[in-house]
């Protein structure tokens, strides 16, 4: 085993394929404990990152754009100018690709989806995420043979907590507003599940946007016992409220996944054929409802036992 003291991880959003790695960040931490470690990473996934404080230094890409040419030759320069000893891509896309072609002929011992790198591992499907065995084995031709599992333990929030005496149900709205504009049958689908929750429970809904959170309201009838949330919280906040959740419901986005990895039991929507034992959340309590086709084909009435089960 070498003795690497300079290591750089590259690692992108969306948030949930970081937190599908913190595990394995955690353990090149423990395994190379006297190494300078630095993460490479875009500036929407650094707070998450530095909380989870298992490297020295969390750089963010300097290319913002496919377009930005001086940032893209300003990051080789970067990458150059690092003198990495080992550099661990997580992500194993062609741009990362890029950056071992580019880095300079003589090239750092490098852990990534390239045939001639000194520590080949397999691509990832663009569309998926690892699974724990890739991880896994990706590690291993470090040397390292136990691989942690990720938690998210570290991320706290400072949004004041609800006040109320209901327990929390948390309806993450992407997949909704991403499949359900302009359908009656998923409009109905989504006030129904608000409905349901809100005779024993809080509903909150959470989303990016303001908007999909007041749209949802018009739609339900006990809106007055609903919180929108939705554009209010950042991931951390998120992690706070859902460790005090009894339950949480949405698809495979950073929402559900972040909910999901608090402990919030959680059922996730998603189509069937999809790789969704691939993308699913590092969290015990989750429910995958495979569906016959999409999330607008979806009686309620299919959904409630799973529903009540998980209450």
């Amino acid at each position: 085993m070498k003795n690497y003291q300079n290591i750089l991880i590259l690692i992108y959003p969306p948030v949930r394929h970081i937190l599908h790695h913190l595990g394995a960040i955690a353990t090149i931490r423990r395994f190379y404990p006297d190494a300078t470690i630095s993460i490479l990473t875009h500036h929407s996934a650094a707070d998450i990152l530095k909380q989870a404080n298992y490297a020295d230094h969390i750089m963010i890409d300097r290319q913002q754009t496919p377009l930005d040419l001086k940032g893209w030759w300003q990051q080789i320069q970067a990458l150059r100018n690092g003198h990495y000893d080992l550099v661990i891509d997580l992500q194993k896309t062609k741009r990362t690709e890029w950056f071992f072609r580019l880095i300079g002929r003589k090239k750092p011992d490098w852990s990534g989806a390239i045939s001639w790198c000194s520590h080949p591992t397999a691509p990832v499907e663009a569309t998926s995420l690892p699974t724990k065995e890739a991880v896994n084995n990706q590690l291993h031709t470090l040397g390292i043979k136990h691989v942690l599992l990720s938690n998210i333990d570290f991320l706290h929030g400072s949004y004041p907590p609800l006040q109320t005496d209901r327990p929390l149900a948390i309806i993450a709205l992407n997949i909704f507003h991403n499949e359900l504009i302009d359908n009656s049958s998923g409009i109905l689908l989504l006030s129904e599940i608000c409905d349901h929750l809100a005779l024993t429970h809080l509903p909150v809904l959470v989303g990016h946007s303001v908007a999909w959170g007041e749209e949802t309201l018009d739609l339900c009838s006990h809106k007055k016992v609903i919180q929108n949330l939705c554009g209010q919280l950042d991931y951390a906040d998120l992690a706070s409220l859902a460790r005090d959740a009894a339950i949480n419901i949405g698809g495979i986005d950073d929402y559900t996944y972040i909910s999901a990895m608090a402990g919030c039991p959680s059922i996730i929507l998603h189509p069937s054929g999809s790789h969704v034992n691939i993308q699913a959340p590092q969290a015990e309590k989750v429910l995958i409802f495979e569906l016959d086709g999409s999330v607008a084909d979806l009686k309620f009435s299919e959904l409630k036992p799973q529903l009540d089960i998980m209450l």
